[in-house]
């Protein structure tokens, strides 16, 4: 995956301006009494530049499943090869997504942090235009109405869900915050106080 990134970054390197549309997709597979959940990622260029017409990306991303951590992977990922100081327009399906990334770049107060869901996830994106001088517009796009950049990443996304290609999120020190929440050697990804809460409770009726 990595040398994938690379290879892509380097294609992008120079553009001043990048439009990327990306997105996300999560299955359930019911097996016997419990489920198992699925999310895969994916996202393409849609650069006039002809150099840049066919660069596309997909994987699966791994714990804490949810529709929206497969979006919020989607754009973190579409950062990561951006180039430095480029202005880059991300186009997303998901309002949730686009919504808790500026919730919490606006926001200032710890507090918010550990009441957000993948709020190490937010983080990184937040950071990662910081450290690279992005300007990022996200724009929401209305899914499934036809539009064949939109469909072409979700496919892409959809693509992936049985993929070998996993992300996996570390935990990481941001700006915001220098420790990181750790459960079974996994970030907390879910909000802190219900996290806590849903745990104790279970440990409580299995004793």
């Amino acid at each position: 995956m990595q040398k994938e990134l690379i290879g892509i970054a380097m294609k992008l390197k120079g553009e001043n301006e990048v439009d990327i549309y990306t997105d996300g997709s999560m299955s359930i597979e019911i097996e016997g009494d419990s489920s198992k959940k699925r999310i895969g990622i994916g996202w393409i260029v849609v650069n006039n530049s002809s150099r840049n017409s066919n660069i596309s990306f997909k994987s699966r991303i791994v714990n804490w499943p949810s529709s929206t951590r497969a979006e919020l992977g989607a754009i973190w990922i579409a950062l990561l090869v951006a180039p430095y100081k480029a202005n880059m327009r991300i186009y997303s399906d998901s309002k949730a997504a686009i919504d808790r990334i500026w919730s919490l770049k606006e926001s200032t107060s710890i507090r918010d942090y550990f009441k957000t869901k993948n709020c190490s996830l937010i983080s990184q994106i937040i950071d990662c235009c910081k450290t690279k001088e992005i300007n990022l517009e996200l724009i929401k796009v209305k899914g499934h109405s036809m539009n064949k950049w939109n469909d072409r990443a979700d496919k892409l996304a959809k693509e992936d869900l049985l993929s070998n290609l996993i992300l996996e999120v570390y935990e990481v020190t941001t700006s915001r915050i220098s420790t990181a929440l750790l459960w079974k050697n996994k970030s907390i990804e879910n909000r802190l106080r219900i996290f806590v809460n849903l745990n104790m409770t279970t440990i409580y009726k299995n004793k």
